[in-house]
């Protein structure tokens, strides 16, 4: 049987530890009596490493786009890479034209669904000193 056991008085136990690895010494009693004096040493698996954190768009998550309710900070992003910096720029935009726009600046064939909604409730936004509440989330502009 192989596992830890207990320190019995004057019985010599080792143990190494090597890189987050604990390594029981082959030349100790006690692990010549579990695995035999030509085992090699029990090697216990380092922890797994901490997932890399997500990269952060700190330039949209900074850009006044981020102060319209329910904006999300992918449409925020197109929309800095669309060249607007303010929100007061959207005024008289067509929501669908800059969505043409986008996708003929991205070469791709389409927009992501959410981004159409996203740019309806922007340009709603720069439009409406008072805009009402039910129209604030990128869902009241989906078709």
């Amino acid at each position: 049987m192989c596992g830890p056991r207990p320190v019995v008085a004057g019985q010599n136990v080792t143990h190494l530890s090597h890189l987050g690895r604990t390594v029981t010494a082959p030349d100790t009693p006690a692990f010549q009596a579990c695995h035999g004096a030509t085992s090699r040493p029990t090697v216990h698996p380092m922890p797994p490493l901490p997932k890399k954190k997500k990269k952060v768009d700190r330039a949209a998550l900074a850009s006044p786009f981020m102060r319209i309710p329910g904006m999300y900070v992918e449409a925020a992003r197109d929309l800095l890479d669309l060249g607007f910096r303010e929100i007061y720029e959207l005024n008289g935009r067509a929501p669908e034209a800059l969505a043409e726009e986008l996708r003929r600046l991205r070469g791709t064939t389409a927009v992501p669904e959410n981004r159409l909604p996203c740019f309806r409730l922007a340009v709603y936004y720069s439009e409406n000193p008072e805009p009402e509440r039910t129209l604030l989330t990128p869902d009241a502009w989906r078709d």
